[in-house]
């Protein structure tokens, strides 16, 4: 199962999407991760054994993509959303590493630009709402 290291470490991953911080785990039923570009706090609510465990969390992070478009004159461009998201949420863990989790959120710090003019457009803050399975 996740969230059962006590240790704090440094997590590195590719280098398309670099993610840098460390994770502590004081106690089985708590979870620190610093990491950028988003950080989390998780507390255990349930556990079933070994079969599975539920977890609440609230986050804090940077948020966005990029994607490929077609701007209205038929030029290709590329379009880049950016924002701050303060997060609360909820997952359920299987063993395996299956489950689901729901988010709900706030976005602030809201932006796009399009790479051919580098000119910055602000949005107004928005409500987030996410959800998912694994499996």
């Amino acid at each position: 199962m996740a969230h059962r290291d006590s240790r704090a470490r440094p997590l590195f991953t590719d280098c398309e999407r670099l993610a840098v911080g460390l994770t502590w785990t004081p106690k089985p039923s708590m979870r620190l991760d610093l990491q950028f570009p988003q950080s989390r706090f998780a507390w255990r609510l349930a556990k079933d054994g070994t079969a599975s465990e539920t977890w609440m969390y609230t986050s804090v992070g940077i948020g966005g993509n990029t994607w490929a478009v077609t701007r209205a004159n038929g030029d290709s461009d590329e379009v880049s959303l950016g924002d701050i998201r303060l997060m609360l949420g909820a997952e359920h863990i299987v063993d395996g590493g299956g489950g689901w989790f729901a988010d709900v959120g706030y976005a602030f710090n809201r932006h796009y630009e399009f790479e051919s003019d580098q000119i910055k457009n602000d949005l107004s803050d928005g409500v987030l709402l996410q959800a998912g399975w694994r499996y």
